[in-house]
């Protein structure tokens, strides 16, 4: 009785999301109606959403200037450190209007898979670097008199050289910066662009060496010594897992609780071996937040006993930590590594 009362209960849900659905989201946009004014656009950054942008604003009809600091495009992508992979799938990282025809067939790719086998092809078969000037740095936004916005840019600046671009093109000294002016600025520097290092009491006493993550390439260097990462995030989590193979003893630091810890593979023994988050979906984040927690939380404790799962001791830990933490995947953001 239980059952089909909760049976019930869900057909009834559904039901009303599908016919109240039109009432609660508007119209989609028609992807290729053009603008009815036309624009000149500039945009500051060439990485995902400057690419993206570039390619939306041309089916409207817009013209477009973009200004990339770095010698490629790729923006935080083209600048990661050694064996950097992605923390999400093909199936969700993907882009909608391009595909490299392996769909079928999800995977997690590297950082430089994802640039140079997905952005760059797709950069080059929608023809979009024609309108983009690397190692250019937009030193200042400014509004014009007649309303409008221009731009100071400082052309052939110094670029970091990095594996998927080594051989950036000098800095020249004697480059004169010129003025642009345009209808709108779309500003595509990301969030993750600039970096702070905090300052410890005490830390002048420290004899040994204290890095960021920006400024982590691989754990060569760190080899045979005894290492210490402060921060959980994704950064913290791959560097860690990298470092803890060659150092001698490695910690991790965190001030609070941890993320959910999740594995980018679903594990070969569970039957699915697939990138986790092809278990993601519309459908499961659509369910009561109590009803999604309460399932999460029963499936951790049913993989915890799973017998084809015993043997794998790292993900055994995983989910030691992540109950003992109250958390599942609708409860907090999560953390992967590349384990």
């Amino acid at each position: 009785m239980l059952l089909l009362s909760a049976v019930a209960l869900f057909v009834i849900w559904v039901l009303w999301n599908h016919f109240t659905a039109k009432a609660r989201f508007p119209p989609p946009i028609q992807p290729n109606e053009p603008a009815k004014v036309k624009k000149h656009v500039g945009i500051i950054g060439c990485g995902v959403s400057g690419l993206l942008l570039m390619k939306e604003l041309r089916e409207k009809g817009h013209t477009f200037e973009c200004y990339e600091m770095l010698g490629r495009l790729g923006g935080v992508f083209a600048k990661t450190y050694d064996n950097a992979t992605m923390t999400s799938g093909s199936m969700t990282t993907g882009l909608s209007y391009w595909s490299d025809g392996k769909d079928a067939e999800p995977t997690v790719w590297s950082c430089d898979q994802y640039v140079t086998e997905q952005l760059d092809r797709m950069a080059a078969e929608l023809n979009l670097l024609e309108h983009v000037k690397f190692q250019h740095r937009v030193d200042v936004v400014r509004r014009a008199g007649d309303g409008k916005y221009e731009l100071v840019v400082q052309p052939d600046v110094a670029c970091k050289p990095h594996r998927l671009c080594p051989n950036p093109k000098p800095a020249d000294p004697n480059a004169q910066a010129f003025v642009r002016k345009f209808d709108q600025i779309i500003v595509c520097t990301g969030t993750h662009r600039d970096w702070q290092l905090p300052v410890f009491p005490g830390q002048e006493k420290f004899k040994g060496t204290i890095i960021h993550s920006a400024d982590y390439v691989n754990a060569e260097p760190l080899a045979g010594k005894r290492v210490l990462t402060i921060g959980g995030g994704e950064s913290g989590a791959d560097i860690t897992l990298q470092i803890a193979r060659v150092a001698a003893k490695t910690a991790i630091c965190i001030r609070g609780h941890h993320g959910h810890l999740i594995p980018r593979w679903l594990p070969k023994g569970s039957g699915h071996h697939m990138p986790t988050d092809v278990n993601t979906s519309r459908l499961r984040y659509t369910n009561p937040l109590e009803m999604g927690v309460a399932g999460a939380t029963t499936l951790l404790k049913y993989r915890r006993w799973h017998p084809r799962l015993q043997k794998n001791k790292v993900l055994q830990k995983m989910i030691e930590y992540n109950l003992d933490n109250k958390s599942c995947a609708f409860t907090k953001f999560g953390c992967k590594n590349t384990s």
